[in-house]
């Protein structure tokens, strides 16, 4: 169950709805000129895509619009500046890149040992930049992702910044799961 205390009804309930059959691990939003999109990703290793539907004098609601298996439990998302592109990184270490409307191409890279936690999108002159923190205690930037129909060159994750293990007790080091531009 999502609940948006911001997105509250005219009563001050929260908006609730069932969007998973496990927990939720991550939200993005966007605003529209028409409605707002919410996508979400859990545990069951799903993204789905839901409108926030307002009618004059009802309480909000949303509208399932697509929803799309990771086969992993996906712990982050984050879209990009355009709000085109999603990319869902999975507790496998995987991100994903997929069309916003979760349909069409989707392009994965292997990024992390272990669980994604944070994504972040940069854009730079027209090309963009991932970049993402997990549970193997790195913060990585990935390149070359292709926004277009057209063959790319694969999407490599390079290794930017990694926590090292404690100098004294040879403890491996904390991971990471938050990341901000």
């Amino acid at each position: 169950v999502v609940a948006l205390e911001d997105l509250g009804n005219e009563d001050g309930r929260a908006l609730e709805t069932k969007a998973h059959t496990d927990n939720i691990y991550a939200l993005a939003m966007q605003q529209g000129k028409d409605s707002d999109l919410i996508w979400s990703g859990g545990r069951d290793g799903m993204v789905e895509l839901r409108k926030i539907v307002a009618k004059p004098g009802a309480p909000l609601d949303t509208q399932r619009l697509r929803r799309v298996s990771l086969q992993s439990s996906v712990r982050s998302l984050a879209l990009s500046p355009d709000g085109d592109v999603l990319f869902c990184g999975t507790s496998r270490g995987s991100i994903s890149m997929i069309g916003s409307s979760l349909q069409g191409r989707r392009t994965s890279v292997a990024a992390h040992k272990g669980a994604v936690y944070g994504l972040e999108v940069a854009s730079e002159q027209g090309k963009l930049s991932l970049f993402s923190c997990g549970k193997d205690a790195r913060v990585c930037v990935t390149r070359g992702w292709s926004l277009g129909g057209g063959a790319a060159a694969v999407p490599v994750a390079e290794e930017v910044f990694r926590l090292a293990a404690d100098s004294r007790t040879g403890a491996p080091p904390a991971y990471l799961e938050a990341l901000a531009l």
